[in-house]
């Protein structure tokens, strides 16, 4: 082998080297992508859990009628936060047995047609509803009351009040 094959060979080697060494850091970082959604996902989980439990509180304590579609509105969101998790960390852990085996997996967020998986309903939904879904005159967003809560005893109260209606503190 003269000294031209031989750096021919080790370009080559490298070359090889280097496109294993790129793919590898693209997993990586797509891995490392998925579990930043998935923190973002359980984070906005959180607040859903946060917003029922204070929506609960308020029904408990007088300040908000009951309203079962309100109740099940931020029930839901917790639910497809729940979903979205699941669906999440079964990705994550389809694209660590696919690095493990070597064989690829099909992913879980699309379908064979490489179309996503979304459910289209999310998307057409309304993000910001309209004046016309209030209830005790809260606007909502996806179903759950907006309420300005007081800052001195917790209280939800319209979004354009000026005074708490339970303590009457200014807000």
């Amino acid at each position: 082998m003269d000294y031209k094959d031989y750096l021919d060979r080790f370009v080559s080697d490298v070359q090889a080297l280097t496109d294993v060494v790129t793919e590898k850091t693209k997993q990586k970082a797509s891995e490392a992508k998925l579990h930043i959604d998935i923190k973002k996902a359980e984070t906005d989980r959180d607040k859903a859990y946060r917003a029922l439990g204070r929506i609960m509180y308020q029904i408990e304590m007088g300040t908000l009628r009951r309203d079962e579609n309100i109740v099940k509105a931020a029930c839901s969101q917790v639910t497809e936060q729940e979903e979205a998790i699941a669906r999440m960390k079964k990705d994550l852990e389809a694209r660590k047995k696919e690095e493990e085996t070597g064989a690829p997996t099909v992913n879980a967020q699309e379908s064979s047609d490489g179309s996503d998986d979304k459910d289209e309903d999310t998307e057409d939904a309304d993000p910001d509803p309209g004046p016309e879904e209030k209830a005790d005159g809260a606007e909502k967003k996806d179903g759950i009351p907006v309420l300005k809560f007081c800052p001195s005893c917790g209280t939800g109260n319209d979004p354009d009040a000026k005074f708490c209606k339970k303590c009457g503190r200014e807000i």
